[in-house]
């Protein structure tokens, strides 16, 4: 299967047949979380940056390709974070309180 004919269906096979599907449930999550605000981001920066050059099929131009580009690097960035942020808390055992006297 090719992953350039659906980035979910690679997301979720990815998920299925890793060793440890819990991490990387917690990376595709936070990846697909780190496209869409790089999405938002790139896109709103690139309709300004297209717009400085003609508003209008410009600033679409712009949105589309800053868009699209956040929302790449804004998944590279997001499942990286998520894996180590899964890695620190699968190391991490905290130690219960002792029970408080009334």
């Amino acid at each position: 299967m090719s992953c350039w004919s659906s980035a979910i269906a690679c997301d979720v096979l990815s998920i299925v047949q890793s060793s440890k599907p819990l991490r990387q449930t917690a990376k595709v999550v936070t990846g697909w979380a780190g496209a869409w605000g790089g999405c938002e981001a790139g896109g709103a920066g690139g309709a300004w940056a297209g717009s400085s050059f003609e508003p209008g099929g410009g600033t679409a131009v712009g949105a589309f390709l800053g868009c699209i580009g956040g929302g790449a690097g804004g998944y590279f960035i997001g499942s990286k974070v998520g894996g180590i942020i899964y890695d620190w808390a699968e190391d991490t055992f905290f130690s219960p309180l002792p029970a408080a006297q009334p």
